[in-house]
């Protein structure tokens, strides 16, 4: 991942980036591709998940697997926590789990 042209982070396990998102290997055994499952359920048009979501679900990767990234960003990130409104973003039970969703567990 880049940021003002600098690489930061390298995804090297794509399986534990991609169950980010809620991709699992029972959605990957119907040959559903992950880049499919994100864009069915974030960024087509009346996806059931925002591109809001999909943005702070890799900042929360980011927070887990990029120690280059807490260290560039991680001030801004920790305070995304629990700042999420999901009833104006993508108001389904998913959401409780997310670390932005202000009553999820952390």
């Amino acid at each position: 991942m880049v940021a003002n042209g600098d690489v930061f982070h390298r995804v090297f396990d794509t399986t534990v980036f991609y169950e980010t998102f809620g991709y699992t290997k029972e959605i990957s055994i119907l040959r559903i591709a992950p880049d499919e499952y994100i864009w069915e359920i974030f960024t087509r048009a009346g996806a059931p998940r925002s591109r809001t979501c999909l943005q702070r679900l890799i900042v929360h990767y980011l927070r887990a697997h990029s120690p280059e990234f807490m260290q560039l960003y991680g001030n801004v990130a920790d305070r995304l926590v629990g700042q999420c409104r999901p009833d104006t973003i993508s108001p389904v039970p998913f959401c409780t789990v997310c670390f932005m969703h202000p009553n999820a567990n952390r």
